[in-house]
């Protein structure tokens, strides 16, 4: 499957995001919970930090921090690491991209 392009972030405005009805609010505790309990010990583990930003029309945005910002690695991470797991827990989540 081809990887998608990344929205163009002057798109998004994520300055003061907050979910926009309960049902995305709930996709987004859910993408918080999956971070703090599979996802970001394994980054930790390796000297990195991984935050959540938002959830826009199936973009989960993250901040990738510490050793994960300037790995080149990263973008691997993120697709077949992070994307693949939120995925598969919550069908709503299309992608995941790093904020800059």
């Amino acid at each position: 499957m081809k990887p998608a392009q990344t929205p163009p972030l002057a798109t998004v405005s994520l300055e003061g995001w907050k979910p926009e009805d309960p049902h995305t609010e709930a996709i987004c505790k859910e993408i918080e919970e999956l971070l703090a309990s599979k996802i970001r010990p394994n980054v930790e583990a390796d000297g990195g930090a991984i935050s959540f930003k938002a959830f826009v029309d199936g973009v989960v945005y993250v901040q990738l921090w510490g050793a994960c910002a300037s790995c080149p690695h990263s973008t691997q991470t993120l697709q077949h690491g992070v994307e693949q797991l939120l995925r598969f827990y919550i069908p709503e989540v299309k992608s995941v991209y790093p904020m800059d």
